[in-house]
Formats: C-alpha cells, sequence, structure tokens
C-alpha cells in the first residue's frame, strides 16, 4: 500500500486545517477523478472535522480527460495535472518528468526551491532522495551545449 499522498499531503493538510481553522466551519473538496475511487474511499473515513470530504469530478462522473476537456473548453487552456511547483512527486517517474522538467526550463524561477530543497535534502541525508530514489539529484538539465536533458531512468526531456 502506497502511503506517500497520506503521508507528505493528507497529513499535513489536516494538521493546518486543526491548526489554522479552529472549530470554523470548512469544506474539504478534492479533486479526485473517477479512476481515482480507491482513493476517494480512503478519504470518506477521514475523521477531520467539518464534515464529510467534497469530490466533485467524481460526484459529476469526471474521468481526468475529460476534466481537462471542460477546462480546454471553458477557459482555453491546457491545465497541467499538478498546479503544485514543489510536489515531491514530480520526479518520480516519466510522465511527472515529461510534465515537469520543461516547467522548470521554461520557468527557473519555480524550478528553483523545489531543487534546492531536494539538494539540501539529499545532502543532509544522501540515502533519503525524493520518493523512490529518483529526485531531481538523478537529472541533468540541458545546457545551451548539452541538450536534451537526461534522466537516470533513460529518458529524454527536450
Amino acid at each position: 500500500m502506497c502511503v506517500c499522498s497520506s503521508r507528505f499531503r493528507g497529513r499535513v493538510l489536516d494538521r493546518w486545517v486543526l491548526d489554522n481553522v479552529a472549530g470554523a466551519p470548512y469544506e474539504h473538496t478534492v479533486g479526485f477523478e473517477l479512476g481515482e475511487l480507491d482513493r476517494m474511499a480512503t478519504d470518506l473515513k477521514s475523521d477531520m472535522p467539518g464534515g464529510a470530504p467534497f469530490h466533485p469530478l467524481i460526484d459529476r462522473g469526471r474521468h481526468r480527460e475529460q476534466a481537462h476537456a471542460y477546462i480546454r473548453d471553458r477557459l482555453g487552456v491546457d491545465w497541467a495535472r499538478s498546479a503544485c511547483r514543489y510536489c515531491p512527486f514530480a520526479l518520480t517517474g516519466n510522465d511527472g518528468r515529461t510534465r515537469t522538467l520543461p516547467r522548470y526550463i521554461a520557468h527557473p524561477d519555480q524550478g528553483m526551491l523545489p531543487l534546492t530543497m531536494e539538494h539540501l535534502a539529499v545532502a543532509l541525508n544522501p540515502r533519503k532522495a525524493s520518493p523512490a530514489g529518483r529526485g531531481s539529484s538523478t537529472c541533468s538539465p540541458p545546457t545551451p551545449t548539452r541538450a536534451p536533458a537526461r534522466c537516470s531512468t533513460g529518458s529524454s526531456i527536450t
């Protein structure tokens, strides 16, 4: 069972709610899509104050692709899967690397924080790279003299 999301997202958010909402009513809305019913079931077991979580994409019967199409049709933009600039899971798989590294290249100011955070974390504990040990430290970014970027998995980013 993968508990990464629970440990790095859920617990952090739950702690923030307990520390900052202080019993005031709030709505717990989560963007799980129809292909994530197992995640919704776990989320519904939450014992956080404030009522049951709300899952609008699942309630509307939408898969990720349908949600993206809806946003594109309404707003005229392709919304990135993860809006978080420094998600600890963004570089752990080829899909994530394919999405994330071009963002860092296009917006180096946004990529600097997560890359610095991981560099410091690995410097303090070399055995603790990003989840699955495949974080940014295994990638070499493109430079004017070296492109495309190469990652230890063999994937390339142009």
